[in-house]
């Protein structure tokens, strides 16, 4: 569990996911805790002001995390976002063409598969999505890209 997490080593291109910070940010969470708790000792109302503002905080975070889970709705919902909020992300253009090509949109699928192969040339998933999009489709299509 922490061998991804320490860097020593590294997990693919998985290597910066979100799920390798929750472990480290125990620690940043306890110091914060007790920095807080360490502030506010003094107050008039130290322990009524910490549940407001852990109450605060906990709705927040609901709020956020709840609007993050509409991008992972479908496909259609989260390939498009990522690649609005990333760049040169070959493997969202290609898991996007991947989920156009099975909705049977090859025109769009091919744009987004023909994007990952110029952002990562060395990329073959990207060569061989394209062919099998057009299964069945016209040869020369296939042969062009």
């Amino acid at each position: 569990m922490l061998v991804p997490i320490i860097g020593i080593v590294q997990v693919g291109r998985r290597a910066h996911a979100d799920r390798y910070t929750y472990l480290p940010l125990i620690g940043i969470t306890i110091t914060i805790v007790w920095l807080v708790a360490e502030l506010t000792e003094r107050w008039r109302f130290p322990k009524q002001i910490g549940v407001l503002a852990s109450a605060v905080v906990i709705i927040t975070l609901g709020a956020c995390a709840y609007h993050q889970t509409a991008f992972w709705r479908n496909a259609d919902s989260l390939w498009p976002h990522t690649l609005a909020v990333t760049t040169d992300n070959d493997g969202a253009h290609l898991a996007f063409a991947t989920a156009l090509f099975a909705e049977g949109k090859t025109e769009e699928a091919i744009v987004h598969a023909r994007a990952a192969a110029e952002i990562r040339p060395a990329n073959a998933g990207a060569y061989g999505k394209v062919p099998v999009g057009l299964e069945g489709k016209a040869l020369d299509g296939a042969i062009l890209f």
